[in-house]
């Protein structure tokens, strides 16, 4: 059940990790990633807390800018076992992973509507999930429904709020008579110079972590991030359980304004699952 999923997604692990160290961060680059008008994705996604290597890296495959992806490798180079490559097939408004999952695309919008994945998927016989992304006129996410084996009513509900354009509040709630809260993440921005498009900051992606940076569900937030804040609630009464808190510095920047660098320390926010520690970002550009 999804339940259990979300109660193993909502706890902290027993070793998250080595503390980050303090980097000092490279001059900023003198030379801009595209010239006026072009376009970036993110190409790679690389951490760096141990040794002089990267501890993981996440690459992306493409054709080009505007294409959709192909495929996605990642490579834990700390836990061998961890490694994995997905391809990525487009056909008409579906976007089919080797895995068995899928992706159900917009055509209007070209967003995600629609990720069909289950509970194991080792396992054919488990649990169904189907999850809706709902978008506002600006093309902001502002829900998603999770269905569990083709149910008429969606089992949790998340909730996404905007300030500035910026995610400011994401909240998940079990869709009982009372519509009982599970998490809820406040999110500040450094809002002393805007940046370019960068990564999603959805903090209860659980389904799809290892996904979100690589389709499209919506706009992104135009600051970068200063804090994520998550609070995780007893269902049964409403308290907090726990917390995750994590503090974003060290930023660096492109001269036109793309991060290139950051480092979280605290908590890693399971919902996000790549962005921990020193964290690099290679993009696919435009020329």
């Amino acid at each position: 059940m999804l339940l259990l999923l979300l109660v193993w997604g909502c706890s902290k692990p027993d070793t998250p990790g080595p503390t980050p160290p303090d980097p000092v961060p490279p001059v900023q680059p003198p030379v801009d990633l595209t010239p006026p008008g072009g376009e970036c994705v993110i190409l790679k996604i690389s951490q760096k807390n141990n040794g002089s290597g990267d501890d993981n890296v996440y690459e992306v495959q493409r054709d080009g800018v505007q294409a959709s992806a192909k495929g996605i490798i990642y490579t834990d180079n700390l836990k061998s076992k961890n490694n994995y490559t997905l391809s990525i097939r487009s056909a008409g408004d579906t976007l089919s992973l080797s895995t068995g999952e899928y992706f159900l695309i917009n055509p209007t919008t070209k967003l995600v509507k629609y990720f069909v994945t289950r509970s194991d998927l080792a396992d054919a016989s488990s649990d169904k999930q189907v999850h809706e992304y709902v978008y506002n006129a600006n093309g902001y996410l502002v829900k998603k429904f999770t269905y569990i084996n083709d149910a008429a009513i969606p089992l949790y509900e998340s909730n996404y709020t905007y300030d500035n354009n910026n995610l400011l509040t994401g909240s998940v709630m079990y869709v009982g008579s009372k519509k009982d809260k599970l998490i809820e993440t406040t999110l500040t921005y450094n809002m002393s110079a805007a940046i370019k498009p960068w990564i999603y900051l959805f903090p209860d992606f659980f389904e799809s972590y290892r996904y979100a940076q690589t389709m499209p569900f919506g706009k992104k937030a135009g600051y970068s991030v200063k804090a994520i804040n998550t609070n995780v609630y007893d269902v049964a009464n409403g308290s907090v359980i726990d917390t995750w808190v994590t503090n974003f510095s060290d930023y660096v920047f492109s001269k036109d304004g793309f991060v290139l660098q950051t480092t979280a320390k605290g908590d890693l926010q399971q919902g996000l699952g790549l962005l921990y520690g020193m964290t690099k970002f290679d993009y696919q550009c435009s020329k």
